[in-house]
């Protein structure tokens, strides 16, 4: 059971064989490989939302219509290792586009190189 504490942060209560700090895309298949090996996980993240470098956002405020992937190699290299299909995260939500251009920098000042 969790609750909110006077600092407004939500505390984990509980006993678990393993705390995950951290819910980056590491954290994550780390805490499902222990699950299903049958440990009771618990994984806790300081950001608002989970999947650390692989997650997208509209990161510029110069730009903010712009949603970027700031780190999105690291699902090229996701793709190659299995993890996608052994935990079926497909039907969990999952979804990849590939994006034309590929790559894209906005530059504070107006300029872009795509």
């Amino acid at each position: 059971m969790g609750g909110a504490n006077t600092a407004g942060e939500l505390s984990v209560e509980g006993d678990y064989d393993v705390v995950i700090v951290g819910a980056g895309h590491n954290g994550l298949v780390a805490g499902c490989y222990l699950a299903r090996a049958g440990y009771r996980v618990a994984l806790v993240e300081r950001s608002a939302k989970v999947g650390g470098m692989t997650s997208s956002g509209y990161l510029i405020p110069e730009a903010p219509q712009h949603m970027v992937t700031p780190c999105a190699v690291e699902l090229i290299f996701l793709r190659f290792t299995g993890i996608i299909e052994e935990f079926d995260l497909a039907r969990h939500g999952l979804r990849t586009v590939d994006p034309d251009p590929s790559y894209a920098y906005l530059h504070p000042d107006g300029s872009s190189i795509a």
